[in-house]
């Protein structure tokens, strides 16, 4: 160590300024020597082990209980992949928010996502990475209610009720439901039901939790970020004890264009924002009577973002919109027709070609249209040309100008039958099969054969030894052949001649 400055020395403030530059360096080094290696062993521990409540109280071993990562400690240890619970939809050990106004069917998307999930079927084309336990906590149906929608979701997917050992249902409607509440200080103080939840799920080893809906469990105001952020911070902390995902079902905001109500904290604190809406045409607006839905992809940190599962309502569970039967395929090209019809009628010609008197565009404003979208209507136009229901180009009526005016029309099918008829060439007609199978047939085929059943076959040897073929056996031979062919016979199941 360095002598400390003599009184004498400070008449040379640059001897001070040296002296005080080697303190400052040897305490330093101390302080290393009692630090770092804590640090470092923390670190490595951390590397090595998952979080744990336990360490967010601190350690005695760090001084300032924080978890820092050790980066070199890390160089040699393989980079681990990304985890998915549902590829590129739901993500472990994170909150996902699912929203949609009301009506639009968000439970029992939820419900049925989580029986894909429990069970590892596929919903809407997309498989879970491996079945898991899963538990949907429900604020608003009852049992029978859940019941009778848990039979719908199971016809879709082919399974029975036998088959749902993982999903975990647990029904609050009518009960307290707050998962906690905000002290003094604003901070989120998990309750009784929020500890329960957690305990059942650590002890059934369940992956997923469902949270349905947010209005019942938060209790604090949705517009305030310091009572919103502790709030999905605790589902966090919720989704990293189960080392799963946490499901928070949410409402939009009254005000058009909204996909989730309250603060925008609602957005920051999650890691992936969905949004369940009704079908809507070209305006924007919904079409009325669809049973289509769309789920958007409107927040992914670790996956694109805006991508879509169609899927329509059918006999109480959501199916794909791609499924045969599903799609309104059908309905769009019945309502193409109609307006066709519509036009012709009022001497009013369109085209399949883009331009002033393009059929979807003028179709879209008929109320014939149901208020489906220029696009859908452009789809079904092309289905129908392509099967020549509708003709393109055809000649219509002559304008004022005694012009003749052509577009679209309906195709001519058979206007005018054949008057010559078409001459019979078979030679006689067929027998009319006998309803009665206890009658014989009105044509009866002669039964040529000398017995009712075929003799064994011969197993005949030494086929080829001549020109003039074999020589003729002797009796001898001729009853040792015959006892092995009948040997043989008995050997195939074939039975002897008599």
């Amino acid at each position: 160590m360095t002598d400390s400055p003599r009184p004498s020395d400070f008449l040379a403030p640059g001897k001070v300024a040296a002296a005080m530059r080697a303190q400052s360096a040897e305490q330093d080094r101390r302080d290393d020597e009692n630090h770092w290696p804590k640090i470092e062993t923390y670190a490595r521990h951390n590397a090595e082990a998952r979080w744990r409540p336990d360490n967010m109280a601190g350690n005695d071993d760090e001084p300032d209980g924080l978890e820092l990562i050790d980066w070199p400690a890390l160089a040699a240890v393989p980079v681990p992949p990304r985890e998915w619970i549902v590829r590129d939809w739901i993500l472990p050990r994170a909150v996902t928010l699912i929203a949609g106004s009301g009506g639009t069917g968000k439970s029992l998307l939820v419900q049925q996502w989580l029986t894909s999930i429990a069970t590892g079927c596929a919903f809407l084309g997309v498989r879970p990475v491996a079945a898991v336990p899963t538990l949907f906590v429900n604020c608003e149906d009852d049992t029978d209610e859940l019941h009778r929608r848990q039979h719908d979701i199971c016809m879709a997917f082919g399974r029975s009720l036998y088959s749902l050992q993982n999903l975990h249902t647990l029904p609050r409607v009518g009960l307290e439901n707050a998962l906690g509440h905000f002290d003094d200080k604003g901070r989120f103080i998990a309750g009784d039901l929020f500890h329960a939840i957690r305990d059942h799920a650590q002890r059934h080893g369940i992956r997923v939790i469902a949270l349905d809906n947010v209005a019942h469990l938060f209790t604090g105001n949705e517009n305030d970020r310091q009572a919103v952020t502790p709030f999905v911070n605790a589902l966090a902390r919720l989704a990293l004890e189960i080392d799963g995902a946490v499901i928070l079902v949410g409402h939009p905001a009254n005000s058009q264009g909204s996909e989730f109500s309250g603060s925008t904290a609602w957005e920051a604190a999650v890691r992936m924002r969905l949004f369940l809406a009704r079908e809507t045409d070209d305006d924007g607006d919904e079409v009325n009577g669809s049973d289509r839905r769309i789920l958007s992809r409107n927040k992914a940190n670790y996956a694109a973002k805006g991508e879509r599962l169609e899927m329509v309502w059918r006999a109480g569970a959501f199916h794909p919109d791609s499924e045969g039967g599903n799609s309104r395929e059908p309905d769009d090209e019945t309502a193409f027709l109609a307006c066709l019809d519509m036009a012709t009628d009022a001497r009013r010609n369109v085209s399949h070609l883009p331009g002033s008197n393009y059929a979807p565009n003028h179709f879209a404003r008929m109320p014939e249209a149901g208020k489906r979208s220029a696009k859908a209507l452009a789809t079904a136009m092309e289905r129908l040309i392509n099967r020549r229901v509708i003709e393109v180009d055809r000649e219509l009526w002559k304008g004022s100008n005694r012009h003749p005016k052509s577009g679209l029309k309906r195709a001519e099918m058979c206007a005018n039958p054949p008057t010559q008829p078409i001459e019979n060439i078979a030679p006689t007609p067929a027998p009319t099969p006998c309803a009665d199978p206890r009658q014989p047939p009105s044509q009866v085929i002669e039964n040529i054969a000398p017995t009712l059943r075929a003799p064994t076959p011969l197993l005949l040897r030494n086929i080829g030894a001549g020109p003039e073929g074999p020589p003729p056996l002797t009796e001898d031979e001729w009853a040792e052949q015959q006892a092995e062919d009948d040997a043989v016979a008995a050997e195939l199941g074939w039975e002897a001649d008599s």
